[in-house]
């Protein structure tokens, strides 16, 4: 999975939809939540996340997405299931906490596909999204999509700007960064090419200017064993002739 941020942005009415759906879904998570203790303290059981998803329908309807409220369900059951699985190997852990304004950031698209949660135009301008959160945004494509969109992330930064996380997934790769042959037909005519490169490197045979390189680094050398003494060494050796 490879995760690509695109900037945004928004219309002022659009800033205001995509503020109070973020705010709405915090609200909706923060309830769901509340009923997963009161049920645990009523009977000792915890709602699995398709009892959260039918309890909570529709709410927040105005504001949030429905498949976004499906999102929010199955957070919160993940968050839940992780908290267990650690308590079982006694490691340390937290139990899912309520959600401040501060640690609230982004709105989850469920499926990226056209007729969908969100998906691209074709000139690549604009981010089709639900009615509640602006229904046609405005985005900024600095570069292309690799791999097959699976979901989105509308994400407030702190910098005050909205961005979208267009998460795509990708043939696994190996350790050198290359995807692996059984995967695809695709991947396996890239290994096969790559594998072909390298042979055809490794064939090659030296380069025809190395022999004029190595001639001249001779002639350089043979000049310099046949340079002229310097005064040290004129010294000594007329010394050397008087004795």
């Amino acid at each position: 999975m490879r995760t690509f941020e695109y900037r945004l942005y928004p219309t002022r009415a659009q800033r205001q939809q995509l503020m109070a759906s973020q705010t709405e879904s915090r609200a909706v998570y923060n309830e769901m939540l509340a009923a997963l203790k009161a049920q645990y303290c009523a009977d000792g059981t915890f709602p699995s996340k398709y009892d959260l998803t039918g309890r909570f329908k529709g709410h927040g309807s105005e504001q949030v997405p429905a498949t976004t409220v499906q999102t929010l369900a199955d957070r919160l059951s993940k968050a839940l299931k992780r908290y267990l699985q650690r308590k079982d190997l006694g490691l340390p852990r937290s139990f899912p906490r309520f959600q401040t304004p501060n640690r609230w950031h982004s709105i989850q698209l469920r499926q990226y596909a056209v007729g969908r949660d969100v998906w691209l135009d074709k000139d690549g301008t604009h981010l089709h999204v639900p009615a509640q959160v602006g229904r046609l945004l405005k985005i900024k494509m600095h570069r292309r999509l690799d791999g097959t969109p699976m979901t989105a992330h509308l994400v407030l930064r702190a910098d005050g700007h909205w961005y979208a996380l267009i998460v795509c997934q990708t043939p696994p790769q190996d350790a050198f960064g290359e995807a692996h042959p059984a995967q695809s037909a695709w991947a396996a005519r890239s290994v096969l090419v790559t594998a072909a490169s390298r042979r055809a490197i490794a064939a090659r045979k030296p380069n025809a200017r190395w022999p004029r390189s190595t001639s001249k680094l001779s002639g350089s050398a043979a000049t310099s064993t046949s340079r002229r003494p310097n005064s040290t060494q004129s010294a000594t050796a007329a010394s050397a002739w008087k004795t």
